[in-house]
C-alpha cells in the first residue's frame, strides 16, 4: 500500500489539468458465458436496464440455440441468471437484428419465437410461429414490436405482421410489399404509430403503423445508404450506418417532422475496415452513438449536435453486437459473453463533489484496500495494478 501511495500521489502531483466535454466509457462489469463456438450473436435489454440478454449458438455453430440471462447490476463480475434452450435458428442479416425486448416479453427470430421474461429465472416460452421466410440466407433481416404487433422484415421489401396479443395463438396479419425497387433491412419504432425502414441503398421511408395492415408512407430522404439505424426518440433523430467495402459513413436524419425528414450530417469513415459489416448501431443517452463496424473495437461519436457528429476514441474489444440501456449504458455482445460500459464525465470523482484532487487519491487508496467495488475500474473482479492504472488514467484526463 505504502508504494501504491507513493505512486498515485506522485502521478497526482505532477498531473496537468486536462478536460474533457464528453463523457468517456467505462467498462463496469462483464459476464462470461460458456460456449465452445465463440460468436457473434445479439444481445437486448429488459426495459428495466437491470437483465441482459444474449444468444449462442444456431446457424452455423454446432451447438443450439441458447438463451442466457444475466445480472447487469452489478459492478464487475456479473452473474448469468438462466440459460434455456430454444428450438430456432438465425439466419442471414438475422444475426444482428433477430432479438427485441417489449415489457416483459423477448421476441426471437427464426421461427419468431416469444419468451416471457418476467423473472429472468425463470424464462419460459410463451409460443412460436413460423415467419414465413426461407431457412437459408437471405432470410428475415430484422424484427421490431410495437404493442402486441410483430413486424418482420424480408429480404424483398416485404414485411410480415403478426398479432402477437395471446402469444400462444400467435395470427398472421399477412404480409406487405413495399413500393420500390430497394431492398429493405433494418426497422425501428417511431412512438406507437410509426415505423422508419432503412432502404438499403435508399435511405430511410416513414410509415404510418396505426392500421398494422398497411404501412402507408409518410415520409422519405434518399441519397444514402441505411443497413443498420438507430432512433433517437426523445430529439427526432435517425442515424444510420452504411456498410460495403467502397465507402462506409455515418449518416444523421432529422425525423421530428415525419412528413419532411431532413438529412443533417455526414461522418466519413472510410479509413475503417469492414469485416462482416456495420452490424450494430446504438444511440447511449442521447448523447453517444456507439456502431461495430470494425472487428476488435466499437467507434464512439458524440452526437449532442447531431448536425455535428464528432468521433471519439474507440472501445477496443471484441465487440459483435451492441444494445443501449434506460439508465444510458452500453451493453455490448463480447466474443465470449456480454460487457457493461457507463458513461462518466468525471469517473476518478470518487468524492463527487465536482473536482480532481487530493481527496479523491484518498477515497480511491481506502477502496482500493478495503476492495470496495467502486475501486474496480477496469471491472474485472480484482483489485490489482490494472485498477491504479485505470483510475490514474482517467484522473489524468480530467473533469469538464
Amino acid at each position: 500500500m505504502k508504494h501504491l501511495t507513493t505512486i498515485a500521489t506522485a502521478v497526482f502531483a505532477t498531473t496537468a489539468t486536462a478536460f474533457s466535454s464528453t463523457p468517456q466509457p467505462v467498462l463496469r462489469g462483464e459476464a462470461t458465458i460458456a460456449s465452445s463456438f465463440p460468436d457473434d450473436r445479439p444481445c437486448a435489454v429488459s426495459e428495466d436496464s437491470t437483465v441482459g440478454f444474449r444468444i449462442t449458438g444456431g446457424e452455423d455453430s454446432p451447438e443450439p440455440l441458447k438463451l442466457h440471462s444475466i445480472d447487469i447490476g452489478p459492478i464487475g463480475v456479473m452473474p448469468v441468471l438462466q440459460t434455456i434452450d430454444i428450438d430456432a435458428q438465425l439466419y442471414g442479416n438475422a444475426l444482428d437484428l433477430a432479438m427485441r425486448v417489449s415489457g416483459d416479453r423477448l421476441y426471437l427470430l427464426s421461427p419468431l419465437t416469444i419468451i416471457d421474461i418476467s423473472d429472468p429465472t425463470n424464462m419460459t416460452i410463451l409460443g412460436q410461429h413460423p415467419d414465413g421466410f426461407p431457412t437459408f440466407n437471405p432470410g428475415p433481416s430484422a424484427i421490431a414490436v410495437q404493442g402486441t404487433t410483430v413486424y418482420i422484415v424480408g429480404p424483398n421489401r416485404d414485411i410480415k405482421v403478426f398479432d402477437c396479443t395471446d402469444p400462444t395463438n400467435i395470427v398472421s396479419m399477412g404480409t406487405i410489399q413495399l413500393p420500390g425497387s430497394r431492398s429493405s433491412i433494418s426497422i425501428e419504432t417511431l412512438g406507437n404509430d410509426q415505423l422508419v425502414i432503412g432502404r438499403d441503398w435508399d435511405g430511410i421511408t416513414i410509415h404510418d403503423s396505426s392500421a398494422p395492415g398497411m404501412l402507408p408512407t409518410v415520409g422519405s430522404v434518399s441519397g444514402f445508404q441505411a443497413n443498420s439505424m438507430d432512433v433517437d426518440e426523445q430529439n427526432g433523430i435517425v442515424y444510420t450506418i452504411r456498410r460495403d467495402t467502397s465507402r462506409q459513413y455515418l449518416t444523421s436524419v432529422d425525423i421530428s417532422n415525419p412528413n419532411a425528414p431532413v438529412m443533417l450530417d455526414q461522418e466519413n469513415l472510410d479509413d475503417l475496415q469492414l469485416f462482416g459489416g456495420a452490424g450494430a448501431i446504438a444511440v447511449v443517452n442521447e448523447q453517444i452513438l456507439a456502431v461495430y463496424i470494425e472487428y476488435g473495437r466499437i467507434e464512439l461519436f458524440d452526437v449532442s449536435d447531431p448536425a455535428n457528429i464528432i468521433r471519439m476514441a474507440p472501445i477496443l474489444t471484441s465487440a459483435a453486437n451492441l444494445a443501449s440501456t434506460n439508465a444510458g449504458e452500453l451493453v455490448v455482445s463480447s466474443r465470449d459473453g456480454i460487457e457493461v460500459y457507463e458513461f462518466n464525465a468525471c469517473a476518478a470523482d470518487l468524492t463527487g463533489d465536482g473536482s480532481l484532487d487530493f481527496f479523491d487519491v484518498s477515497a480511491f487508496l481506502a477502496a482500493f484496500s478495503a476492495q470496495d467495488p467502486i475501486a474496480d475500474f477496469n471491472a474485472d473482479g480484482q483489485y490489482n495494478f490494472f485498477d491504479v492504472s485505470e483510475f490514474l488514467n482517467l484522473f489524468n484526463t480530467g473533469c469538464p
